[in-house]
């Protein structure tokens, strides 16, 4: 099991996208843009259950759908 805060970051131009398009291809979450107060990020959780980081790029929260 992972230890540690060690984990890679990714800016996207469209954070809900990104999501959905991991989604699909079957990776989890460790938290969505919907959840908690930081709605312009999202963790996915890599094959080996390390945090990647995916932000909307600008900082603020992700385009509407």
């Amino acid at each position: 099991e992972p230890k540690g805060f060690g984990h890679i970051g990714f800016l996207v131009d469209d954070l809900n996208a990104a999501v959905a398009s991991l989604e699909a291809a079957g990776y989890k979450f460790q938290k969505k843009p919907s959840d908690g107060k930081i709605p312009w990020l999202a963790f996915a959780l890599d094959p080996d259950n390390y945090w990647v980081e995916i932000i909307q790029r600008g900082g603020g929260p992700a385009p509407k759908e």
